[in-house]
């Protein structure tokens, strides 16, 4: 699930439109369905708000977000 899944299942969940998201958020209809459909994602300051008005933690907003590329540990100090 990306960050557009997450936002579509908060905002069915909550039994709103886009419209009626959009308006909770102070965003057009095509903002929301750009962010649904990952045409684009939303700004942080979005995402808090998004946080704070749904009781939802950004942390769990971005949970399924693809993870950044994992760094390869070090064997231990060569010397």
């Amino acid at each position: 699930m990306n960050i557009g899944d997450q936002i579509q299942h908060v905002r069915k969940q909550e039994h709103l439109s886009q419209d009626e998201f959009a308006n909770l958020l102070y965003v057009s209809r095509q903002t929301v369905s750009n962010w649904e459909t990952g045409k684009s994602c939303p700004d942080l300051e979005t995402l808090i708000r998004i946080s704070d008005h749904f009781g939802i933690s950004v942390d769990a907003l971005l949970e399924h977000a693809p993870p950044y590329p994992s760094i390869p540990r070090r064997q231990g100090r060569q010397t």
